[in-house]
């Protein structure tokens, strides 16, 4: 396929690419920033709809770039301090694009899922996206004020897992269980509950809660009978990164 490379961008069009750093303007437009030659890959190979596709030079001899330029959508090829301006990276990795926002239910996510309750830190959340994504779960939820799945960090931080994981967002942990009433629900805490080590059982449709990195998990989900796992702490560390803490359990 040959596919037509402008190389030069309106006003609008910078103005508007430059806009999607920011949560509101990503709202407005209903359109998401990718950054990064493996994001962006992913994205393609995803069934997002990727609609503008933005590069500079330098970029074409890398390895895989052909399914790139063989995507249909509009191209630009620009130089680095354009595409500086519409990157959220100190350091830009060479190539952008902008696709449409997907949107999710409740009965996209089948089997398991990972909960991510007030997670504030967007490297944090992207890592939980991949977390699930390589454990096969079903989908990510997330709860009250996460921080936007959108967030270019977080999907940085994904590394393309974002592209094939559902994703939905909850205002109360009741939806969750009225969706999944015979998921068995698994909470994370520091200060007590049942050793990972210890825990028995086949792990079946369950629903892990990873909570937020400075409060942990809302109390509302100890209402539903929930059961509490911790990490035992073998030396003198005050705590675990939320992405680390999940990966500790589901790899268990």
């Amino acid at each position: 396929m040959i596919v037509e490379i402008n190389t030069k961008l309106s006003k609008k069009q910078l103005s508007t690419f430059a806009s999607l750093k920011q949560k509101k303007y990503r709202n407005i437009e209903d359109n998401i920033l990718i950054e990064g030659f493996l994001p962006v890959l992913e994205a393609i190979r995803s069934d997002y709809v990727i609609t503008d596709l933005l590069y500079t030079p330098y970029i074409k001899d890398k390895q895989g770039f052909e399914e790139i330029i063989d995507y249909e959508s509009r191209h630009f090829e620009i130089d680095g301090s354009t595409l500086k301006k519409i990157s959220s990276e100190v350091t830009p990795q060479g190539i952008v694009a902008i696709a449409d926002k997907k949107l999710f239910t409740l009965a996209d996510i089948k089997g398991s899922l990972l909960v991510a309750d007030r997670i504030q830190d967007p490297g944090n959340l992207g890592t939980l996206v991949r977390i699930a994504h390589w454990f096969g779960l079903g989908g990510l939820v997330m709860t009250g004020d996460t921080v936007d799945i959108y967030n270019p960090k977080a999907l940085r931080s994904s590394k393309g897992s974002l592209f094939h994981l559902p994703h939905y967002q909850i205002n109360s942990a009741k939806e969750i269980k009225s969706a999944f009433p015979d998921h068995r629900i698994l909470v994370t805490d520091v200060h007590g509950g049942q050793a990972v080590g210890e825990f028995s059982g086949i792990l079946e449709n369950f629903i892990l809660v990873i909570g937020n990195e400075s409060h942990g998990v809302s109390e509302e989900w100890r209402d539903f009978g929930a059961e509490i796992l911790t990490l035992p702490a073998l030396g003198g560390a005050e705590s675990l990164n939320a992405a680390v803490a999940a990966s500790a359990i589901l790899g268990r």
